[in-house]
């Protein structure tokens, strides 16, 4: 017997449009802070561009959790 799927609550909803705003601005740092590394030849705003990735990664990670979370049985 399949019990039925979890309804996502409105913190899930909440949670994960705060991870996907989370994840655009990082990315948008992400960018931005790679092309000003490349055109100053900076090794500390390279030093920032892996920080910003991981930072990415991490973000990345939280809302695939969620996800799977979500769809967990109650």
């Amino acid at each position: 017997m399949q019990r039925p799927p979890r309804v996502p609550s409105p913190l899930y909803a909440a949670t994960s449009r705060a991870l996907a705003v989370s994840l655009a601005i990082n990315l948008l740092l992400l960018a931005v802070e790679a092309i000003a590394a490349a055109a100053a030849h900076s090794s500390g705003l390279l030093a920032d561009v892996v920080h910003a990735a991981i930072d990415l990664a991490a973000d990345a990670l939280i809302l695939v959790a969620c996800r799977l979370d979500a769809r967990l049985p109650p």
